[in-house]
């Protein structure tokens, strides 16, 4: 994605949002999620506000929900990667759900995304579920399934 697309954002500032769980497969330092994330937001002049830890229980993102809860318009959370959402698409599509209704939006740094938009919102789930496809490992079902999205599509 253009730099200068997510530039164009009227945005105030931006928290970040951080793991001490792995993230697709692999554990990052917290410091150096804080510093991807505190570049990211320099990078898109955006004011970097500290990063909130989630807890590191399976599937807990209660402070995820708390920020999201606590953002005004204009605001942003910029997530260290796309990979640290939830895994089940119910759960996401609500995030992204409060995110869009408050004006607000989310960012992944590591993959330069944005999520601010319907749109956005479609992308980034056709990235995760291709991750999970591909996750499978089975070569007959990645191309039964892939080649059923494309027509799908």
């Amino acid at each position: 994605m253009p730099e200068d697309r997510l530039k164009n954002d009227p945005l105030e500032a931006a928290r970040g949002y951080i793991f001490s769980r792995p993230i697709a497969g692999d554990r990052i330092p917290q410091h150096i999620q804080n510093l991807v994330n505190r570049d990211f937001a320099s990078r898109q002049g955006l004011q970097f506000k500290l990063s909130t830890t989630e807890y590191a229980s399976d599937n807990c993102y209660l402070m995820l929900d708390a920020e999201i809860s606590a953002m005004s318009e204009r605001q942003g959370v910029i997530l260290y990667s796309l990979f640290m959402l939830p895994p089940t698409e119910e759960h996401r599509r609500d995030i992204y759900r409060r995110v869009l209704e408050r004006g607000s939006v989310l960012f992944a740094a590591v993959e330069n995304y944005r999520i601010g938009t319907a749109d956005d919102v479609d992308r980034v789930e056709r990235v995760l579920q291709l991750c999970q496809i591909l996750a499978q490992r089975d070569t007959d079902d990645i191309v039964g399934r892939l080649a059923h999205g494309i027509r799908a599509a």
